[in-house]
């Protein structure tokens, strides 16, 4: 009796391995990243509802200050004024701006996963979802 129940805990053991085993495999092949984040505007305030780390956090626009372009991935967001670039990072739980030089416009702006890719007249801008942080060259 006591062989039966040690292969039979043995045998779910090894069944509860393999079926985590292949359901993260399904995953990874799919290649597919969990949402941590979305993006709300509500008037004059940016409101990132981070899943990551269970919270919201807000940033206000200036008086002035009108959204151009937005975009949202994974575990980043970023959202384009007539002043400034403003990213946020699912992991760092933190809004980064970077301001628009004079006569600067926008060319491109993509946002993947876990970075945002910003092309300028005057630059090429990313931002790293993961660090938080901006990287820029010139044009």
């Amino acid at each position: 009796m006591i062989k039966r129940v040690f292969r039979f805990l043995a045998w779910t053991g090894a069944a509860c391995v393999i079926l985590a085993t292949l359901g993260e495999t399904r995953l990874a092949s799919a290649g597919e990243v969990q949402k941590l984040l979305y993006l709300l505007v509500e008037d004059d305030i940016l409101i990132a509802s981070n899943i990551h780390l269970s919270r919201f956090d807000e940033m206000r626009l200036g008086a002035d200050e009108l959204i151009v372009q937005k975009a949202v991935a994974n575990a980043v967001a970023v959202v384009v004024t007539r002043k400034r670039f403003i990213a946020y990072s699912a992991f760092t739980g933190a809004w980064r701006p970077l301001r628009l030089w004079p006569e600067e416009k926008l060319i491109t702006l993509e946002a993947h996963d876990f970075a945002v890719h910003i092309m300028t007249s005057e630059r090429i801008l990313n931002f790293n979802g993961r660090s938080g942080i901006w990287a820029q060259t010139e044009r």
